[in-house]
């Protein structure tokens, strides 16, 4: 009422002219609170739109927060039933070993005395130039038993047999023909008295 009171009385007090530049800028006033009402509003929707995208944002990472915090109450929940796990096998290891501890401990047993082995009985002193190969051959030599024997009783070749019987004599310097030296091999290793080895011959000495 205001409004049209100030129209009436400007257009009592002024021609037509005034009046309508009157109402001309007075819409055009209007307008452009229109405009600026227009703009807010615009401004308004963006800022809305702007915060609704955000809110998506965050609902979303909301959303992957929950998940992982369940994610995590459930390894914290498995970590706790290892932990009672062990807790219970450390509780039984500790009983054995307390049960193991209470036993009483066997005394170890007393060694046996080994056996007594039998002592080789002495060699000749002679034949201790020999190697044991040749004294073992020297022994069946000396209870006559021929090179072919003797190779096939020791899984030797007659050859290997005769090329052994050969070095025994060259080492005890014993000489002559086959059956001197066999002799003289047999009276060697039953010998009960010491023989004398000499390069120039082989002689029995008796120690007075």
């Amino acid at each position: 009422m205001s409004d049209f009171s100030k129209f009436r009385t400007a257009v009592s007090g002024f021609n037509r002219t005034d009046v309508v530049n009157y109402i001309e800028s007075t819409s055009i006033e209007h307008q452009k609170a229109l405009r600026k009402l227009t703009d807010e509003r615009d401004k308004l929707a963006a800022e809305n739109a702007r915060l609704q995208v955000e809110l998506a944002g965050l609902q979303k990472r909301l959303e992957q927060a929950q998940a992982d915090n369940d994610a995590l109450s459930g390894q914290v929940n498995a970590l706790a039933q290892e932990g009672s796990d062990l807790a219970e096998q450390l509780k039984k290891s500790e009983e054995a070993r307390q049960e193991l501890l209470a036993r009483p401990v066997p005394q170890p047993a007393e060694p046996e005395e080994p056996a007594p082995q039998p002592e080789e009985p002495p060699q000749p002193e002679a034949l201790m130039a020999l190697t044991a190969r040749e004294r073992e051959i020297a022994q069946l030599a000396a209870a006559r038993l021929s090179n072919r024997e003797i190779a096939e009783k020791l899984f030797l070749s007659e050859g290997s047999v005769k090329q052994y019987v050969n070095q025994i004599y060259s080492k005890l310097f014993l000489d002559g023909d086959t059956r001197t030296k066999r002799r003289r091999l047999a009276e060697l290793l039953n010998a009960d008295t010491p023989y004398t080895l000499d390069p120039m011959h082989f002689q029995r000495s008796t120690v007075q």
